[in-house]
């Protein structure tokens, strides 16, 4: 068993270095399993994502979840976007809607490791990471 936590550290740590190498990353916006919403506020908000106007981007996305609560995609970039800038009560609140929405959603488990990591909660972040690595099998 000892052996197997290792592994899994060091496979983790191995992860996480990669990831930290990678530099300035753009959010990842893949629906999981909801289906696709596409109408103009959620256009005008991917857009804002990728001008890294991130209290663009909140706005847009808070307006959105009021009208489709139960997009976790929505929730996970609201998330992200509130850690870019450096709100990290209200992404993980959004995080973890998005997790209660759809437990399996790759996207809410990597940004919520990373803000573990960025918060230095190491081993909350192997948990969220250890997840997502389970899920990609």
């Amino acid at each position: 068993m000892r052996l197997q936590i290792d592994f899994m550290s060091r496979s983790i740590g191995v992860g996480i270095g990669l990831f930290l190498a990678a530099g300035p990353l753009i959010a990842v916006d893949v629906p999981h399993r909801n289906p696709p919403v596409e109408e103009r506020t959620m256009r005008e908000a991917r857009a804002a994502l990728a001008a890294s106007q991130w209290a663009r981007a909140i706005e847009l996305l808070q307006a959105h979840v009021r009208v489709y609560a139960d997009d976790a995609d929505a929730h996970n970039l609201l998330g992200y976007s509130s850690r870019q800038l450096g709100q990290y009560a209200a992404s993980q609140a959004a995080y973890e809607r998005a997790l209660q929405l759809d437990p399996p959603h790759g996207g809410a488990h990597d940004y919520m490791g990373e803000r573990m990591l960025t918060l230095g909660r190491r081993e909350r972040a192997l948990c969220h990471l250890g997840e997502l690595e389970r899920l990609c099998q």
